[in-house]
């Protein structure tokens, strides 16, 4: 795979945007929160709990990732292209 300057440029400027880079005209805006082995085997649980449903695993991570951290509602937005 080829890498273009433009490309790479973009990726560091939204990289810089989520994280920050020290600078004050960028200050980060998203706290990332990551899967610990707690949430990881309650991701886990609630995945077979819920398997009719048609969760992915994905969704049942960010569910318990929002309960861990006190939030109870959420939105999704897709598109099909």
């Amino acid at each position: 795979m080829v890498r273009h300057l433009p490309q790479t440029s973009k990726a560091i400027r939204v990289r810089d945007l989520i994280l920050g880079n020290g600078d004050k005209d960028i200050v980060r805006f998203i706290n990332l929160i990551f899967v610990d082995e707690d949430i990881l085997e309650k991701s886990w649980n609630s995945f077979v709990k819920y398997a009719d449903k048609k969760l992915s695993f994905t969704d049942c991570s960010t569910i318990e990732l929002m309960k861990n951290q006190g939030y109870s509602a959420s939105c999704e937005f897709w598109w099909r292209v």
